[in-house]
């Protein structure tokens, strides 16, 4: 944030400088701590009734079950359970050091439009191990295209995206009918030229595909085709952002800049729409904003917002902009 933005609110209900955009998070609670140190690097991805946390540091996933106490109030049991973790074996392979976290939906349509989405978790191996209630397996992939250096994926309408920073190209993976999620067809070339990658942090798909760049630039593309895109109007700029969240519905990217310790909403034009924060506690010297953030999760359908910072998952409403 910039300096206007970093002053302590002396009263939570005084009202935040309309030109900073500033959207306050009512009822973000927190719900579940986590496993490991807060400044160590996690992902986030929600499917159904859980959230599955990546720890990079640790290179460990942990499912936390999302089953509302008795009375409505916080978690059954925020528990956080390993999943998976490095040098497990899953039948006759070992599971390398972890890089990325993501959701595979199903195809929209055909003979597996009614299956159930998959958590994937990638390794620095190449592998890739889906994840649900009933425990882990391998996900098969074929071997070509051969992969360099991927450690970014994604999914859409059942289809796996790769994206290789050294030859600066996303691969796209099919599944032939009734096959899903196991992918036995050569992936593609997605990008029709290549792009430099070599920054990619983290990537997110709504059709259109996004790059979240380190120094906090963005890169899209429709239908292989680069598309110009640059983030503007940003108090203070983006200063140090970690993870993007295309949100088809909302029309809206959401980005958690950790070192900002807010999450930005971009349009799909890349112009700022609004900053989200915490209520500003001042009598215990805190200004709202979300330190140590790493990750976060809209889920349009229920209306929750979940935010990993620090050492724990937050969860609170959130609608929409409004606007």
């Amino acid at each position: 944030l910039g300096a206007a933005t970093t002053d302590r609110l002396p009263d939570p209900a005084a009202a935040d400088p309309p030109e900073l955009g500033i959207r306050r998070l009512v009822g973000l609670q927190p719900a579940a701590d986590l496993v490991g140190e807060p400044g160590d690097g996690r992902r986030l991805v929600i499917s159904g009734d859980a959230a599955w946390v990546l720890n990079t540091a640790l290179d460990r996933v942990d499912r936390i079950a999302l089953a509302p106490a008795e009375g409505g109030s916080g978690l059954a049991d925020a528990s956080p359970r390993e999943a998976l973790a490095k040098r497990r074996a899953v039948g006759p392979d070992v599971v390398g050091a972890l890089d990325d976290l993501f959701w595979l939906p199903p195809p929209l349509d055909g003979p597996d439009a009614g299956a159930l989405g998959r958590v994937v978790a990638l390794d620095a191996a190449g592998r890739l191990w889906a994840m649900d209630e009933a425990g882990v397996s391998a996900l098969p992939r074929p071997a070509q295209p051969e992969w360099t250096t991927v450690s970014l994926g994604a999914g859409f309408d059942g289809r796996l995206y790769a994206l290789d920073r050294s030859v600066g190209q996303i691969f796209r993976y099919t599944a032939t009918g009734g096959a899903w999620p196991a992918f036995t067809v050569a992936g593609e070339p997605w990008l029709s030229a290549t792009a430099d990658l070599s920054a990619a942090r983290d990537l997110s798909i709504d059709g259109s595909v996004y790059v979240l760049l380190a120094g906090g630039g963005l890169l899209a593309f429709e239908a292989g085709q680069a598309r110009e895109l640059g983030v503007s109007g940003v108090p203070g700029g983006l200063v140090e952002p970690l993870s993007l969240q295309a949100v088809p519905g909302a029309g809206l990217l959401l980005l958690a800049d950790r070192g900002g310790r807010r999450i930005v909403a971009l349009g799909k034009d890349g112009a700022f729409r609004a900053q989200l924060l915490k209520l500003p506690q001042p009598a215990a010297d805190d200004d709202g904003g979300l330190a140590d953030l790493h990750d976060l999760w809209w889920d349009e359908r229920s209306a929750l917002l979940y935010v990993l910072a620090g050492k724990t998952l937050w969860i609170g409403p959130f609608t929409g902009l409004g606007d």
